[in-house]
């Protein structure tokens, strides 16, 4: 049994990284590489699905928000 919690200590240790935006730790299953390619999968997906908005005065505002 105290091999198993050590194991588990360890790689939980492993697993946690930080965040380079906020400093925080973080418990990390997947790499960075394979949610980068999930997000741009489901991002493609979505554009698919979605038309971008023509309405200049909301486009505007979104850009405005975004860029605060």
């Amino acid at each position: 049994m105290r091999k198993f919690i050590y194991l588990f200590s360890v790689l939980l240790f492993v697993a946690c990284t930080t965040v380079p935006i906020t400093g925080r730790q973080q418990f990390k299953l997947i790499s960075s590489s394979e949610l980068n390619a999930m997000a741009f999968q489901s991002y493609g997906d979505f554009m698919k699905e979605n038309k971008l908005s023509t309405n200049k005065k909301e486009v505007a505002l979104v850009q405005k928000v975004g860029n605060k």
